[in-house]
């Protein structure tokens, strides 16, 4: 992951360099106007990322005067952008570090405190690179990764770390931290408002957010660089563009060769004109890397979860391209996720391993709960802002994600959404369907048919029973293979992929063992499971303990 870091301590060879703070920058080489590290007399700056409606907010003046006019003004000022950030502000009088994020936390940052060094980085790994610091592994941490595949908001690997949760600013003064909320998002359903006015606004949204982003690329000559598979939310991102005038966009998917993710986007492509690029799975280089995956995701979730679309996207990357366009967390945002048309429970039980694999920390997971309104809180907050955003983090070395469901105008909008009409994406494809009909003509993966009769998306396991089960009941191939990515299947059929992970693995175990790590003896187990899943969890822990406990192991080697 690549961003900005610093420290409370004079660091020779970075940048800006001081006796009580020293910053630095290491960032991909797209947007170079919107990124900022300088200092004056009194405070230093830094800034990261890609801001969508920049000559919106400053008008006449300039973009570091946005941030030097009124210090205490911050929060009101990051809430006017739209876009991907973080950043910081260092008061050189009073010695005050503030930190900052975007409202989604698609830039992150992690910070270290051991009462007196205080650094601060994207990501736990990154920090084990900027200090020897003494570290000792969070007992939290590990549990939440084993159990759910990745690290809740604001959760770390060591006692003394932390990350940002999304829309946060830290404040770091006379040795203490606090860190407050600018931006929370609030889940209101709107039951006055008609179906009608709902998906005009919809329209409205769409048509201004994914406008400012293709616009942004446009600024800076860049090409147009966009996700396309056989789901809703990429179609969308592209084809709107496309209706914007942005029609030299590149396209690029991935999935196994064969499966109706490759064969619907080709379609697309092929029919609007696009460059496209398909990555196929099936070789599973993707799966061949791990530690560099780890790193590049900041060691947050299973690295094969984001990996496919990193390293397909690494193979055909050039530097003319500009922002990665996806749909991301469209589905999430529009409704997928929730289980049923009134507000539920946080289901922290539905995604975690089983309970004989891994007790449940009751004390742990029943804070938690307390932290979410509901469902639909919990799992855009969790899966949507930590577990999938991994993928978006992983890409920071090329450029910067962006979609229109992440903006914060839309999510704004989109949470009001009563949840009958946002419950199996009601809302989504009547909109679709009034206002783009054009876009439908083609397949949805989710369903195997056009995304026209609403009833199959209302009833999609009945229809989808009816149609496919009787295969699933008779063929268990078909039942691993049906599916973007059947790693399951390939695990049980291609030796040399279990041959990496055990090669991989168990040297890991014999060396991490001595260290008493939490739960090691659940890591073995997974590492020895008969699930891919587990194995690939195993593994992604035991190298985030590689590297972030490489002093400890390298005295007892």
């Amino acid at each position: 992951m690549l961003s900005l870091y610093g420290r409370n301590k004079e660091m020779a060879d970075w940048r800006i360099s001081g006796p009580d703070f020293s910053f630095d920058l290491a960032s991909n080489d797209k947007f170079p106007k919107d990124k900022l590290l300088f200092e004056n007399e009194s405070v230093v700056v830094g800034f990261d990322g890609v801001v969508l409606n920049k000559k919106k907010v400053i008008g006449n003046d300039t973009w570091q005067n946005y941030f030097l006019e009124n210090l205490e003004n911050l929060a009101p000022k990051l809430n006017n952008l739209r876009g991907t950030f973080n950043g910081f502000i260092y008061e050189k009088e009073v010695q005050r570090l503030r930190l900052f994020n975007d409202p989604c936390g698609a830039k992150n940052f992690a910070y270290e405190f051991d009462g007196t060094a205080f650094i601060f980085a994207s990501s736990t790994l990154d920090l084990s690179n900027l200090s020897d610091l003494s570290r000792t592994l969070n007992p939290k941490a590990v549990y939440c990764f084993l159990a759910y595949g990745y690290l809740f908001s604001g959760m770390s690997w060591t006692k003394n770390s932390g990350r940002l949760p999304e829309g946060s600013i830290l404040c770091y003064h006379n040795n203490q931290i606090t860190c407050k909320k600018y931006k929370e998002f609030v889940y209101k359903q709107n039951h006055q408002r008609s179906k009608a006015q709902t998906m005009e606004t919809l329209e409205a949204l769409f048509s201004a957010t994914i406008k400012e982003q293709f616009q942004k690329d446009e600024e800076e000559n860049y090409q147009p660089f966009t996700t396309l598979s056989g789901g809703l939310d990429s179609r969308v991102t592209a084809l709107y563009g496309h209706d914007l005038g942005y029609k030299n966009q590149v396209t690029f998917t991935c999935s196994q060769k064969g499966y109706d993710d490759e064969i619907i986007a080709r379609e697309i492509a092929q029919d609007y004109g696009f460059e496209h690029h398909f990555y196929p799975m099936d070789g599973l280089e993707y799966l061949y890397d791990p530690e560099k995956m780890m790193h590049r995701i900041g060691g947050t979730c299973d690295y094969n979860n984001p990996a496919h679309v990193v390293y397909g996207i690494e193979k055909i990357w050039k530097k003319d391209y500009g922002l990665i366009h996806t749909g991301h967390l469209g589905g999430m945002i529009l409704g997928s996720y929730i289980s049923g048309k009134k507000e539920l429970p946080p289901p922290l039980h539905a995604s975690r391993v089983s309970t004989d694999l891994l007790p449940t920390d009751q004390e742990w997971e029943a804070a938690q709960r307390k932290q979410y309104q509901h469902e639909g809180h919990y799992k855009i907050s969790e899966r949507g802002f930590n577990s999938i955003a991994a993928g978006v983090w992983g890409l920071e070395h090329l450029s910067y994600n962006i979609a229109p469901f992440t903006h914060t105008d839309f999510i704004d909008f989109a949470l009001t959404i009563p949840y009958d009409l946002i419950y199996k994406r009601r809302i989504y494809l009547e909109w679709l369907n009034r206002y783009h009909p054009e876009w439908t003509r083609y397949r949805w993966e989710h369903l195997h048919a056009r995304p026209t009769r609403l009833w199959m998306a209302q009833h999609d396991l009945l229809y989808l029973r009816l149609r496919f089960g009787w295969r699933k009941l008779f063929s268990r191939k078909f039942r691993q293979t049906f599916d973007m990515a059947p790693e399951q299947y390939w695990f049980e059929q291609q030796p040399d992929l279990r041959k990496f992970l055990e090669g991989q693995t168990l040297p890991l175990l014999k060396i991490i063992r001595p260290l008493g790590i939490p739960y090691f003896d659940v890591v073995e187990k997974m590492a020895r499971s008969k699930e891919v899943q587990l194995r690939v969890r195993a593994l992604s822990l035991l190298l985030v303990v590689k590297i972030i406990c490489k002093q400890q192991l390298f005295k007892k080697q």
